[in-house]
């Protein structure tokens, strides 16, 4: 799985992401029932199934509402908006098969928390002030694993786009 670093402050269409992103706030509750599935600390800290899975099927995480807009950059969306609440959250092993193209995530920490972690079938990624990560999902069943473990609560705001104008201004290949 390809995963790049990007600094925020080199790229126009992340500073947009990262100004929205502060001013988003956090949620005041956090909905177990609703937000939370399955044994995802277990899930994360195993190994990637043996069977593709194109969602998470264990999860502590709030799916939030996003008015953001990616102005000026017509080939990329803004995906998801996540909130993780107090005490960490995550997302288990998935692949995203059915959206391949690139994902751009980007972290906030809130309340000065521990960094999440972004973890392939081949590496752990943690999160670093001022960095979004960005990656590859190549649509292959089973081959863009990844998985997603907050210590701390956190919000992240995900953009998605295919080869393209965007690709090409992040300087991103495959």
């Amino acid at each position: 799985m390809i995963v790049r670093r990007l600094l925020i402050a080199s790229h126009p269409l992340l500073q947009q992401a990262a100004q929205y992103l502060a001013s988003v706030t956090p949620p005041q509750a956090f909905d177990v029932a609703k937000w939370e599935r399955g044994d995802w600390r277990a899930d994360f800290d195993g190994p990637p199934p043996t069977s593709d899975r194109p969602q998470p099927l264990a999860f502590r995480r709030m799916r939030m509402e996003s008015a953001a807009r990616v102005d000026g950059w017509g080939d990329a969306k803004v995906s998801a908006l996540n909130y993780y609440p107090v005490g960490g959250g995550g997302l288990g092993w998935h692949t995203d098969t059915g959206h391949p193209g690139w994902r751009v995530y980007m972290p906030r920490l809130l309340g000065g928390g521990a960094p999440g972690v972004f973890r392939t079938a081949g590496a752990d990624y943690v999160d670093e002030r001022g960095t979004a990560l960005a990656f590859w999902i190549s649509g292959e069943p089973m081959g863009s694993w990844h998985a997603v473990r907050t210590y701390g609560a956190r919000l992240s705001l995900g953009i998605r786009f295919t080869d393209g104008p965007t690709q090409r201004a992040l300087g991103l290949s495959t």
